[in-house]
């Protein structure tokens, strides 16, 4: 899951902002399934925050 930074800039504005919009999807299903003990591997929330963090600064990189 985990995506190269260059890759990130690589893709335009549009696309940044549907990443970023999927992975707080999938942030939230996981806050869902962690709170019902569904999952166990809660690590992966905080992969998916870094991973939103990496699109968040494509996207202002790109707006300079």
């Amino acid at each position: 899951m985990k995506t190269n930074f260059q890759e990130l800039l690589s893709k335009d504005k549009e696309e940044l902002e549907k990443m970023i919009e999927n992975l707080k999807k999938d942030i939230l299903k996981l806050r869902i399934d962690l709170s019902q003990e569904k999952v166990k591997n809660f690590r992966k929330i905080r992969e998916i925050k870094k991973e939103i963090a990496r699109c968040f600064s494509a996207l202002k990189r790109k707006e300079k």
